[in-house]
């Protein structure tokens, strides 16, 4: 993502609509990887962003809280994904 999307910036490719579905909690910075959509869009584009809740610091507070009595993963298969993910790249704890 991060070599392809300043080709298509560079290119002048502009879209009306782009869906980042999952996307985010993959990239290793988040923030530089919208910056660089905006490059992308025109004023009127919209910006879909889904993330999935792949133990986020959110979940980790409300489990340690109590509010959250188990952990809630949208599907098995990103779950495994995010555990093999944050064993190598494990967050950084407070």
């Amino acid at each position: 993502m991060e070599t392809v999307i300043p080709v298509m910036v560079n290119k002048g490719e502009r879209y009306d609509v782009i869906n980042m579905d999952r996307i985010l909690d993959m990239v290793l910075d988040a923030g530089k990887c919208i910056q660089m959509v905006k490059g992308l869009m025109t004023e009127k584009s919209i910006l879909v962003i889904k993330v999935a809740n792949n133990y986020s610091y959110l979940q980790q507070m409300l489990m340690r809280s109590g509010e959250l009595k188990e952990e809630y993963w949208l599907d098995a298969h990103h779950r495994s994904h995010s555990l093999l993910y944050w064993q190598v790249n494990p967050p950084e704890r407070d």
